[in-house]
């Protein structure tokens, strides 16, 4: 793809409202996360000197603290800022990890779907390979027995199993808890491929299993992917604040919207400042994930030839020369 036709789509994607509004979204919060530490005030020191009134109490906001100061008099946007860049790293890595594990589990348990079981005129030791159950019947049941538990409850047992709670404990967590629903999806995907012609062609040309994953499958789960990792990366932001406001998330003195919450539920009533500016970054954040996914997902939708559930098959001459 040239330069030209990169900045073309870019262009189509952003004429999108939906999407415009959630990259708008998302694009907001990522310049107040990035830029604002660099104002000067330290997140983690208490300013007993210009962080408080007459009176011992937090400071409203103003031109020296933008959101005022917190119960410790630390400076609540810059708090704000940096809880942002956890958030969001967090959010978007362990999206990245869900997504990849997700696709691999559901193009193997999609492959394998009702693979003939060995015959009588097989071999003893066939015979006795076919007593074990196939790869999608285990990896469905493995799927079905993790979806059955709510996600945040699944997020907390292993959270609270970790024995040292940091950012990449947090990414594992919510990444090993969120990869199911995107396998199942994934998995469904391919049972509606599998049987295309195109994959058909692939396999009469004697092309591999791997092959046929690499040029044929991926390529048209793709989209899948890309809509599904986009919200999911929005639903681990609410979860890993989840996690901050019952006390399970990153450890003091690191900033977290989720504990700001938690902090500000506590002197709502005389600072709001401190409970409305998490939330309006949590939701913000959120919002322009899944802002964004839908967009993805109705522009990709619109992309289907027919809206036959199938996306761009390869052509003939495409399969004959893989």
């Amino acid at each position: 793809m040239t330069p030209a036709a990169a900045r073309a789509g870019l262009r189509r994607l952003l004429g999108d409202r939906t999407i415009a509004v959630g990259a708008s979204l998302l694009g907001g919060c990522a310049l107040f996360s990035l830029l604002l530490p660099w104002a000067g005030q330290n997140p983690y020191l208490s300013d007993f000197h210009r962080g408080m009134d007459g009176a011992g109490e937090p400071l409203p906001p103003s031109t020296l603290h933008l959101l005022g100061t917190d119960r410790l008099f630390r400076d609540e946007a810059v708090r704000l800022a940096i809880a942002g860049r956890h958030s969001l790293r967090i959010g978007l890595l362990a999206a990245l990890l869900a997504a990849a594990v997700g696709t691999t589990v559901g193009l193997v348990a999609g492959w394998t779907e009702g693979s003939e079981r060995p015959g009588k005129e097989a071999s003893i030791g066939r015979r006795l390979l076919g007593l074990f159950p196939t790869a999608d019947t285990a990896l469905s049941f493995l799927i079905d027995v993790g979806l059955s538990f709510p996600f945040l409850l699944l997020v907390m047992a292993l959270s609270a199993a970790a024995e040292r709670t940091n950012e990449g404990t947090i990414v594992l967590t919510l990444s090993f808890s969120g990869w199911l629903g995107i396998a199942r999806l994934i998995r469904s995907r391919v049972l509606e491929l599998r049987h295309r012609d195109f994959i058909t062609a692939a396999r009469a040309f004697g092309q591999s299993t791997f092959r046929i994953f690499l040029l044929h499958l991926l390529p048209n789960v793709f989209s899948t992917v890309i809509v599904t990792g986009t919200l999911a990366a929005g639903q681990m932001i609410v979860a890993e604040a989840a996690l901050s406001w019952l006390g399970a998330g990153l450890s003091p003195p690191e900033p977290s919207w989720g504990r700001m919450l938690a902090e500000g539920q506590e002197v709502f009533p005389a600072s709001p400042w401190l409970l409305l500016a998490p939330v309006a970054m949590l939701v913000a954040s959120s919002l322009g994930f899944n802002l964004l996914g839908e967009g993805l997902r109705d522009r990709f939708e619109e992309k289907r030839p027919g809206r036959d559930g199938g996306d761009a098959e390869p052509t003939k001459a495409g399969v004959s020369r893989a």
